[in-house]
């Protein structure tokens, strides 16, 4: 048996808002992605598989799939890998004025990458359809004094809320 001792260069582009900046690193083809993970971790916190995702060649790898991937099926000798945090849609609010007392659905719907993490009020989330991952829809009621009724739950409430990774 002859053992494969080669090494390939991998040149690693972390984000800004890190010290990291570019690093080049020497690893073997046959080993286990799990081990960048585990490198990575060591650069950019153990929480690394759900903050990053990798880019490589135009394609988007998540670090939750490396199981026993080896580098040689990602990577190829001397590529540029992108590390870049995980978008995410923050916690935004709706808030609806209007002159008069009306009653309007509001529509949210996710990209097929994000899903839905936190929604208040709670009301039934719609799943995949062929144009968004995730919908919900809320119907409300607004009031003169800014403040809504969401309809399907019947709860007063300064506005909607919505979060999603």
């Amino acid at each position: 048996m002859i053992l494969d001792t080669s090494k390939w260069s991998l040149r690693f582009i972390f984000p800004e808002n890190t010290s990291l900046g570019s690093v080049q690193i020497d690893v073997r083809p046959h080993s286990s992605i799990s081990k960048l993970v585990n490198w990575l971790k060591t650069q950019l916190g153990s929480d690394v598989e759900n903050n990053y995702r990798i880019y490589a060649d135009g394609v988007a790898y998540s670090l939750h799939a490396a199981g026993q991937h080896k580098i040689m099926d990602w990577f190829e000798d001397g590529e540029h890998v992108d590390v870049l945090p995980v978008l995410t849609g923050g916690k935004p609010v709706v808030y609806l004025f209007s002159p008069e007392s009306i009653e309007a659905c509001v529509k949210l719907s996710l990209v097929p990458e994000w899903s839905l993490s936190a929604i208040y009020p709670v009301v039934p989330i719609k799943a995949h359809t062929a144009h968004c991952k995730e919908e919900v829809r809320w119907r409300v009621r607004t009031h003169l004094n800014g403040e809504l009724t969401e309809l399907t739950t019947d709860l007063d409430v300064a506005y909607l809320f919505w979060e999603a990774q």
